[in-house]
């Protein structure tokens, strides 16, 4: 039996997460929003997803979608929620949370929202099985969403939990780490399959760390099988968790990474360890402003450079990306796919050098509107 799913995602890249799902899942995805994405599929698929997505922030089953037509939005979202059979998604002895997620011009906030939606269920449940449902905001059995987009309206069961899916090989912080979810996206948008992967200011490993889960078909979210809200759902029959084999387990390197601090190159072959692809990464102490050497055979570039609390004079960074785009073309690169705060002097450097832009995303990350580019030769 097949179930309506949305997945989350960073706003500006539900693109994206759309490719992720066509690629690794053969999952055709709706693009709803610039965070969600919506697909039909199976408990069995999702269990899968949930294992193996590498750029979804969490998956949520798509209960009920409506919109706001009239002058009393209170009234409005009560009688919806009111009118679903809320005694099929949350059993008798279950506790249950809201969370409620805004966007648009509206005279409620998030946290009304949140409010309306978790008294109409309770209204339900006293309404369908004369029963009152425990509230229970920091730890429910069952996390209902509800996404107001203007006036379009989602009602959803959350199948994660209050936390979005995070890698368990992350442990040790950088001051501007990329989140894991970004790395992989940009390591999909080189649409990268032979030869060497460089990220040449790789921090604490990221990039080329996801570029290797994603080539070895290895599970990301293991770590977090027993704590998915999804396995509290007792509507469904849920196959028992298992881990799948990588397919094609990589034995040697695919992906490299050179950072000019030891400490960041330390924590970076720890990270890979950790997460089980150290042999097919390779992380290297070099300054690849000063020494702008490319592993030969390296057919695609992915790299955040620094930005915000790293990014120093802006001459710096000019040099840094001369040095890069400059060098890959003597090399003979043909994809280099950034993530850039300066949009323009990015472009600027890359057609400069020979390279002309063939996709752009935007999105914001910690408070900056940050671009991924792709570029090719």
């Amino acid at each position: 039996m097949a179930f309506r799913f949305i997945a989350v995602c960073n706003h500006g890249l539900s693109d994206l997460v759309a490719n992720e799902l066509k690629r690794k899942f053969s999952i055709n995805a709706q693009i709803e929003s610039l965070s969600k994405v919506s697909f039909q599929a199976s408990i069995q698929q999702v269990q899968e997803i949930l294992l193996f997505a590498q750029g979804i922030y969490r998956v949520c089953l798509l209960l009920s979608k409506s919109s706001l037509t009239g002058n009393d939005p209170k009234l409005e979202i009560q009688q919806w929620i009111e009118s679903l059979p809320i005694h099929e998604y949350l059993a008798i002895g279950q506790s249950f949370a809201v969370r409620a997620h805004r966007s648009g011009s509206h005279e409620f906030n998030s946290m009304d929202l949140a409010a309306w939606v978790g008294e109409s269920i309770i209204n339900a449940m006293q309404s369908q099985k004369n029963h009152r449902p425990i509230v229970n905001l920091t730890s429910p059995d069952i996390l209902f969403r509800v996404y107001i987009i203007d006036n379009s309206l989602w009602f959803c069961l959350d199948a994660v939990g209050l936390d979005a899916i995070e890698r368990n090989y992350r442990v040790y912080d950088h001051p501007a780490g990329l989140r894991s979810q970004l790395a992989f996206l940009g390591v999909l948008l080189s649409n990268w399959t032979t030869g060497f992967l460089f990220d040449p200011t790789t921090g604490t490993g990221t990039i080329p760390i996801e570029a290797c889960l994603f080539k070895s078909h290895a599970p990301v979210s293991s770590h977090l099988q027993n704590k998915f809200l999804f396995n509290n759902w007792s509507f469904v029959e849920l196959d028992d968790w298992f881990l799948y084999p990588p397919k094609d387990s990589p034995q040697s390197c695919l992906a490299f990474g050179y950072d000019k601090t030891s400490r960041f190159v330390t924590y970076a072959n720890v990270h890979s360890e950790t997460a089980g692809t150290s042999s097919c990464t390779n992380f290297d102490q070099n300054n690849f402003l000063k020494s702008p050497t490319i592993p030969d055979g390296t057919e695609c570039i992915v790299y955040n450079p620094p930005f915000g609390v790293r990014m120093g004079k802006i001459q710096y960074i000019q040099r840094l990306y001369n040095s890069v785009y400059h060098s890959s073309q003597d090399f003979g690169v043909p994809v280099i796919v950034q993530f850039a705060t300066k949009k323009k002097l990015t472009q600027s450097v890359a057609e400069s050098n020979g390279y002309s832009l063939s996709s752009l995303y935007k999105f914001n990350y910690g408070g900056i509107t940050v671009h991924l580019m792709k570029f090719i030769l």
